[in-house]
């Protein structure tokens, strides 16, 4: 049990249809346990109200304006929050109230917002936010981050897919289209027959989709023709018998020397 609890009153009580209780709960003042009291027929306690405590200073009034700037980054980042809340966080003054309004919103574990509630000093509540939403505009703007390069790599594939089926059709009213796609079938074939290694299969079959994308009049094409010959072309899998006995050898070593 926490030594540290808000005192509620309570607003409103409902029953949902799976028989469960809705309670809505508003939050008036901390307290601290005093002294723990008989237990049945339910738990019970002396408790004493604990003010938050907040210093009018500098410091504090830096922590409150860092606070509500980052809290203003992290909803800006959070496209789900209406509009209308980023709004009302520049119209609240009360530092307290800031604190526990930004804390709400916060989506803090339990061991942090218990924390939160424990420390005294609205400026130590200001730091614990801080932290924690500084964190949390780290990910959010790493995942905006993630989701726009991968939208753009969809974009850019969609924009390739379409070029292509616009390349594909000016090939066929030209009647080019049949030619290239004879032309590339038949490197597919000799690129598989040619035993390739996995490193030169892919890179043969890169350059491939290229040529497939190419009109034949492109000065390209006719540098990726000339380099698949020479890939496909090259004995990948032929070895020639080597002579590694040199003990059968009758030849002198200045022999040897002035032949070579």
């Amino acid at each position: 049990m926490f030594e540290t609890g808000t005192i509620g009153s309570i607003q409103h009580v409902s029953r949902g249809p799976d028989n469960t209780l809705q309670i809505v709960v508003q939050g008036i003042e901390r307290f601290r346990i005093e002294q723990w009291l008989d237990p049945t027929p339910y738990l019970r306690a002396r408790i004493v109200a604990a003010p938050d405590v907040v210093e009018s200073d500098t410091e504090t009034e830096a922590l409150q304006r860092s606070l509500r700037d980052l809290t203003h980054d992290v909803l800006e980042l959070t496209p789900q929050v209406p509009k209308e809340v980023r709004d009302f966080l520049t119209q609240v003054q009360d530092p307290r109230y800031l604190a526990y309004l930004v804390a709400a919103n916060a989506r803090l574990a339990l061991q942090d917002g218990q924390q939160l509630l424990e420390a005294d000093l609205v400026k130590d509540k200001f730091r614990i936010l801080i932290a924690h939403l500084t964190h949390e505009k780290e990910v959010l703007a790493l995942g905006h981050k993630i989701q726009n390069e991968a939208r753009e790599e969809m974009d850019k594939a969609q924009r390739e897919y379409y070029l292509r089926q616009q390349l594909k059709a000016i090939q066929r009213e030209l009647g080019e289209g049949d030619e290239t796609q004879a032309l590339v079938e038949e490197y597919r074939q000799k690129i598989e027959a040619a035993g390739l290694p996995e490193e030169a299969r892919a890179e043969a079959l890169r350059e491939l989709q290229r040529l497939e994308g190419m009109p034949p009049q492109a000065a390209e094409h006719a540098v990726i023709k000339t380099y698949l010959d020479w890939v496909v072309g090259l004995p990948w899998n032929t070895l020639s018998p080597d002579q590694l006995d040199i003990t059968g050898c009758d030849r002198s070593p200045s022999e040897l020397s002035g032949r070579y």
